[in-house]
């Protein structure tokens, strides 16, 4: 098992306009900790492990700024992930690091974000999300947060369910 056989994936462009980088290694589920060892000691913040389908293999993700490492640091990453493979007996990890643009989430994650329909009469739709004029439901307008969470809390469930029964089937 040579170390030399794959070489780093990296995509992307410069670092100037791209300030992370994330870091994606797919290995034998044995190699977790050693890997989220090396990860943390190259100076990665933010990791986050995803089983395989299998069960066989983890894929882990973790990210660090694009100042703290350069394409050939990210190289010598991938030759330390390996090198700790061969060490375990174990095969070599596939890593993959991708530049990412910087993002606010605090309003990005509003692009993914869907209506929640409950029961049969009920819709809730947040503030940024135009309601369509022949919706056949009940709209509740309300903006998902801390304090009102994504919805999908059972205990929101229940109280939604609750209102379908209690709520006449036309507008009053």
């Amino acid at each position: 098992m040579g170390l030399g056989k794959q070489a780093i994936e990296v995509q992307g462009t410069g670092m100037s306009n791209q300030p992370w980088w994330e870091i994606r290694v797919t290995a034998p589920a044995v190699l977790e900790e050693s890997i989220f060892w090396r990860l943390e000691r190259f100076g990665c913040r933010g990791m986050a492990t995803e089983g395989g389908p299998d069960g066989q293999e983890v894929l882990l993700r973790s990210y660090i700024p694009q100042q703290q490492a350069t394409w050939l640091d990210l190289a010598a990453l991938t030759l330390w992930l390996r090198q700790d493979a061969v060490l375990q007996d174990q095969p070599e990890p596939r890593v993959r690091c991708e530049a990412l643009a910087e993002e606010d989430w605090n309003q990005s994650w509003k692009r993914h974000w869907q209506p929640l329909e409950v029961g049969d009469m009920l819709a809730v739709y947040p503030a940024w999300i135009p309601v369509p004029a022949d919706l056949p439901r009940r709209v509740l307008r309300i903006d998902p947060g801390s304090a009102f969470g994504t919805g999908d809390h059972p205990t929101t469930k229940c109280v939604w369910r609750r209102w379908n029964f209690a709520w006449p089937a036309k507008p009053i």
